[in-house]
């Protein structure tokens, strides 16, 4: 399906501004202000005390969440051009079952990359061939910070290993000692394909649209989306239409997909045609969620497209 949102936009930095709105167009309503606090780097081998990570029985996307903070801080540590968390873009690369950072050095040759075949944090080439693995499974949180710190040299990065995160998680700050549980591996393939549909899928409605932001997911919130621009006025968005993929949350028991809408004018729709998967969350939120896990991703497909093209009539 084919839509035809042909905007001009004035200034290149209107499509950055879009991306700000992502967060607003996401029924998730927590906001999370997290601060991992840096601590010196040492031999993992100095304590013998092992605990599992804290608070509670993590599920997979929890401990995932957590794993991709590692991608965030080796992006702020080792680019200098990336200023802060937000401009931290990770990317689900289907075929090879793994989210991947951008690229740490300025040949574009080694990024930071969480396998969930593996169960394990690596660092790969631009062809994903993978150049050094650190497997997850019971291994410490400061096990992970040396193995990264200590890479820094041989693969030619700029600048020191940090892991100081101005957010926080909803799941309470990793010790030095903390450790990471066993994997399901049956939970992780699940999450794999949920990835994928949802990619493809949002890619399938994306396809053709010039004012789209790329399908990239927020490490902090652990979404992927994208946002629409559908409205600009003397160079200021006016209204955009948000589509990604987000993590269960209260009202919500499992992963779903969303289509959103931002108005500017604050004018939203107080009643919208029935969707073929999904319902509106009208009024509290304005937009459409439907559980993932069952959708295929044609089914997928159809929930952006009808959405999107729904919401495209209001957004001016």
């Amino acid at each position: 399906m084919s839509l035809a949102l042909t905007l001009s936009l004035a200034l290149a930095n209107t499509l950055a501004l879009a991306l700000t709105l992502a967060l607003a167009l996401t029924p998730c309503s927590c906001s999370y202000s997290y601060s991992y606090s840096y601590f010196s780097l040492f031999s993992p081998t100095q304590s013998v005390f092992i605990r599992p990570l804290p608070s509670h029985n993590f599920t997979m996307f929890e401990v995932l969440h957590q794993a991709a903070q590692y991608i965030v801080a080796a992006a702020l540590s080792f680019r200098s051009d990336i200023e802060n968390h937000a401009q931290v873009k990770l990317h689900w690369i289907p075929n090879h079952r793994m989210l991947v950072g951008p690229a740490l050095d300025e040949a574009g040759e080694v990024f930071p990359a969480l396998n969930l075949d593996a169960y394990a944090l690596e660092f790969v080439d631009a062809d994903y061939d993978v150049l050094h693995t650190m497997y997850l499974e019971s291994v410490r949180h400061d096990a992970v910070l040396f193995w990264i710190a200590s890479l820094a040299d041989e693969l030619e990065l700029d600048g020191f290993f940090q892991f100081d995160l101005p957010y926080d998680l909803p799941y309470g700050t990793l010790n030095p000692d903390d450790l990471f549980p066993e994997p399901d591996y049956n939970e992780l393939d699940r999450l794999g394909d949920v990835f994928s549909k949802a990619l493809n899928g949002m890619s399938r409605v994306l396809t053709g649209i010039d004012n789209a932001t790329e399908i990239a997911w927020d490490a902090q919130h652990f979404t992927m989306g994208a946002v629409i621009v559908t409205g600009v006025v003397d160079e200021t968005i006016t209204s955009s239409i948000g589509v990604g993929l987000a993590p269960p949350e209260e009202s919500l028991a499992d992963w779903y997909v969303y289509v959103s809408i931002w108005l500017h004018s604050g004018n939203y729709p107080q009643q919208l045609p029935a969707m073929t998967h999904g319902t509106w969350q009208l009024p509290h939120w304005n937009g459409a969620v439907a559980a993932a896990s069952p959708l295929s991703e044609k089914d997928m497909a159809v929930f952006f497209e009808e959405g999107v093209a729904i919401l495209a009539r209001f957004a001016i």
